[in-house]
């Protein structure tokens, strides 16, 4: 039961940690505007995102909603049904329920999803947020996983073979 626990602790961390710097920032920077916090390296932008990543789709509410929840339950169904998963699978899907929740959070009761962190990067000038976060570091960490099987299946099959 530990297991599958801390995972959907991990998750309602992130859901509280995301809603409450999306009250603080919504609150100090309700209008649509930037605050350059390093200059050419860190800004606060605040934006009303009715899209998804960087966006895409703009305007697509319901179909955005409906995603998120399909992504949410998949990945709880999961760690429910696989409470033996690897360190890195486990929590990198718990950062993406945790993440995926808190922006459906916004989409469903605001509309839109508050973005506020911007590098001004001229190849990377999108805002995003701590729910964006987790989810980007959950989908790294389920790649690594997957990386780390691929070893251990590999250095098995050629401890299984006597090949060197």
């Amino acid at each position: 039961m530990k297991k599958i626990s801390i995972p959907f602790f991990l998750a309602g961390f992130v859901v509280i940690l995301d809603q409450l710097i999306k009250l603080l920032v919504s609150s100090r920077f309700s209008f649509v505007g930037t605050k350059v916090l390093i200059p050419h390296v860190l800004e606060f932008h605040y934006l009303e995102n009715t899209g998804a990543a960087m966006g895409m789709f703009a305007g697509a509410r319901w179909p955005l909603i409906v995603v998120t929840l399909l992504l949410i339950i998949g990945c709880s169904w999961y760690l429910i049904r696989k409470p033996n998963l690897g360190f890195f699978l486990r929590y990198g899907l718990a950062l993406i329920i945790g993440g995926g929740i808190g922006n459906l959070i916004d989409r469903m009761f605001i509309g839109y999803v508050v973005d506020f962190i911007r590098f001004p990067i001229s190849w990377f000038n999108y805002s995003f947020n701590i729910a964006d976060c987790a989810v980007c570091i959950g989908v790294a960490m389920i790649f690594l996983d997957f990386i780390i099987e691929l070893f251990r299946e590999q250095k098995s099959k050629e401890n299984n073979d006597g090949t060197p």
